[in-house]
C-alpha cells in the first residue's frame, strides 16, 4: 500500500487502513489484532484506486469511499467477511452539477442508529440534492428529511456528530 489516508479500529480488534493501492497491496487492508492481514478485502479491480475515507458500522460492516480515475465518487459497504453488501448499491456514484467537476467521498461516519453521514465534493446522490453532506440508511437510501444547509461548492473532509444531535463539519 502507498500512503495511508484513513484508518479505523473495529470493535473486534481489527484495523482497517485505506490509501493508495500498490502492486503488492490493495488500497483497503484489514489487519487482525495479531498483525495478520485478513483475507477478503483484496480485489484486483481496485488497481489504480484509492480509499480516502472509511468507518466501521455497528454491525461490523466497513463503509468507505473509493476513487478511481474512471469511477470517481463511489461509496462502498463491505460485510464482515469482506464481500459487498448486496442491498447497499455498492459503486453507485455521487454526482456534481458542474460536468467538469469530479465527485469525491472524503469523510464517512456510521452511527449506532443505523444511519451514516457521508461528506465530500458532490451535489446529489440518486437524484436527491445533498451538496457536500448526506445522511443515508445502511441500505444506501438517502434520508430526504436531512438538510445540512451546505451549498458552498467546497469539499467536506471531516464529520463529527455531537451528543446533542448537531454535527461539526470540516470543509
Amino acid at each position: 500500500m502507498g500512503p495511508v489516508l484513513a484508518m479505523a479500529w473495529g470493535g473486534d480488534g481489527h484495523l482497517a487502513t485505506g490509501g493508495w493501492g500498490s502492486a503488492r497491496l490493495p488500497p483497503l487492508v484489514r489487519v487482525s489484532a495479531d498483525g495478520c492481514f485478513r483475507p477478503g478485502l483484496a480485489d484486483e479491480a481496485w488497481q489504480g484506486a484509492y480509499v480516502p475515507a472509511l468507518a466501521w458500522a455497528p454491525g461490523g460492516e466497513l463503509l468507505f469511499g473509493l476513487e478511481r480515475a474512471d469511477a470517481p465518487g463511489r461509496l462502498m459497504l463491505l460485510g464482515e467477511q469482506g464481500g459487498p453488501v448486496r442491498s447497499f448499491g455498492n459503486g453507485e456514484a455521487f454526482t456534481c452539477d458542474d460536468p467538469g467537476a469530479r465527485p469525491t467521498v472524503r469523510a464517512v461516519h456510521c452511527s449506532g442508529d443505523g444511519t451514516m453521514l457521508v461528506g465530500g465534493r458532490f451535489d446529489a446522490r440518486h437524484a436527491v440534492r445533498c451538496p457536500g453532506l448526506v445522511r443515508m440508511d445502511m441500505d444506501g437510501l438517502v434520508d430526504t428529511t436531512f438538510n445540512a444547509g451546505l451549498d458552498h461548492g467546497g469539499t467536506v473532509v471531516g464529520i463529527h456528530p455531537l451528543d446533542d444531535g448537531s454535527i461539526i463539519v470540516h470543509a
